[in-house]
């Protein structure tokens, strides 16, 4: 039941700190990029970003 709570208390300030953004796309996320598009998106250094590895090599 505490797991739950916290869970659901979670939930709900991540909603309060998201609902002033007024996100377009709420739900997207990188694995629903579309790399076929004609955007000039390279899929490896998309995904390096995903993974934080840029903030690696700077904290070196």
């Amino acid at each position: 039941m505490l797991d739950r709570e916290a869970a659901i208390r979670a939930d709900t300030r991540l909603s309060n700190w998201l609902a002033p953004s007024r996100l377009r796309f709420a739900d997207a996320c990188i694995g629903n990029i579309d790399f076929a598009a004609h955007r000039g998106l390279d899929r490896r250094n998309m995904l390096s970003l995903a993974r934080v590895e840029w903030l690696k090599i700077m904290r070196t």
